[in-house]
């Protein structure tokens, strides 16, 4: 899959990949919405990919901006792989982690993968948005300078795990800002992307599971 994904050191990343999942099944703690299996190693692995893939964009944008010759074929040569997965690995993998669980992907991130450094994607256009989202609906972007706050990250992961999920659910206590992570996202993505973004609220209990999600007509064969 690493090797479909556009990876040159495809056995080196898989020789250690598969072991922190491993690792991570073991010493994590037992959460309901946990998941190490081959469905979670596929996610890491296929935004693995897009990463890749944006960061080969990005050069290329830079050379030509600065009238130097592209060479996509050594330009992929030249990107640190390791750091790539493990970006993916945090961007995939974070969000869904308990507090205190975070610390020790950490920790086991540096074992599997020593002296390797992880670069968080900036994402500015998308939190100049939200910031401005926040601002006029009267809420507070975070105290941490111009990257705002942890709900704020917590905003951006939202974002970044709905690129690679066809469906996920937000989990935690009332009041912690699940509702408003999504609203001021989506209007935040209206704004970014050009497209209007129409949310629609539904009681999964006022509707039968066959019209929440459809059903098979047995004789016709037609959804």
């Amino acid at each position: 899959m690493l090797y479909s994904q556009g990876f040159r050191t495809a056995e080196k990343l898989a020789s250690k990949v598969v072991p922190l999942f491993k690792l991570c099944s073991e010493q994590l703690s037992s959460q309901s919405h946990y998941e190490f299996g081959l469905r979670a190693l596929k996610y890491v692995l296929v935004s693995a990919g897009f990463v890749k893939r944006d960061r080969i964009q990005e050069v290329k944008r830079i050379k030509r901006e600065n009238g130097e010759e592209v060479n996509e074929a050594a330009i992929a040569e030249s990107l640190p792989e390791q750091e790539i997965l493990i970006q993916s690995i945090m961007e995939t993998m974070l969000p869904k982690l308990v507090a205190e669980d975070i610390p020790l992907l950490h920790s086991l991130l540096s074992d599997v993968f020593p002296n390797i450094c992880f670069r968080q994607e900036k994402m500015e256009s998308l939190r100049k948005e939200i910031k401005e989202v926040c601002k006029e609906m009267f809420l507070v972007y975070g105290e941490d300078g111009e990257t705002g706050s942890a709900w704020v990250d917590k905003v951006i992961q939202l974002y970044q795990v709905s690129l690679i999920n066809h469906g996920l659910m937000m989990v935690g206590p009332s009041g912690s800002g699940k509702s408003m992570a999504w609203k001021v996202l989506l209007k935040a993505l209206e704004r970014l992307e050009g497209i209007e973004g129409v949310s629609y609220i539904i009681d999964p209990k006022a509707v039968t599971k066959e019209q929440l999600y459809g059903t098979l007509d047995p004789n016709t064969r037609e959804w």
